[in-house]
């Protein structure tokens, strides 16, 4: 219940609310489970959150928001893509992510013929379609 102070010569009301936190918790570890052809570094690249700091869920679902954004993994959904552990002896938590990988196999061809005698022939392949390393490749034919 706030404590409420009422000044009425100048139209003030106070109230003082006391919130408790509780406990903070340091994140111990974070594994992945299902991905078979992203590398690690990839995925912690676009965490916001590292081992060591604070947990924060905020955070992780901004962590699971851009890694929705590389289209590398099936949507991840907070409540069902990661399992995240207390330990409450030591105040840390453990979190699991679970990614199921799309497939990653595509090519472009694209060419173009302008007015000029100007040929243009590229081919591209996206960087999920080299184990995730993002390389694109380009060539031109004159």
């Amino acid at each position: 219940m706030p404590d409420t102070t009422v000044d009425e010569e100048h139209k003030l009301i106070t109230l003082k609310i006391d919130i408790d936190e509780g406990k903070q918790f340091y994140v111990r570890r974070i594994e992945f489970r299902g991905n078979t052809t992203t590398r690690d570094k990839v995925i912690r690249r676009e965490l916001a959150i590292e081992e060591g700091n604070l947990y924060n869920s905020q955070l992780w679902e901004l962590s699971l928001m851009r890694l929705n954004q590389l289209s590398y993994f099936e949507p991840l959904k907070p409540e069902q893509a990661s399992e995240v552990h207390q330990n409450v002896a030591d105040n840390s938590v453990d979190i699991t992510l679970k990614l199921k990988e799309k497939g990653k196999n595509s090519i472009g061809l694209t060419g173009g013929v302008s007015g000029c005698r100007v040929h243009s022939l590229a081919l591209t392949s996206p960087p999920t379609t080299f184990l995730a390393l993002a390389r694109l490749s380009r060539f031109r034919a004159p």
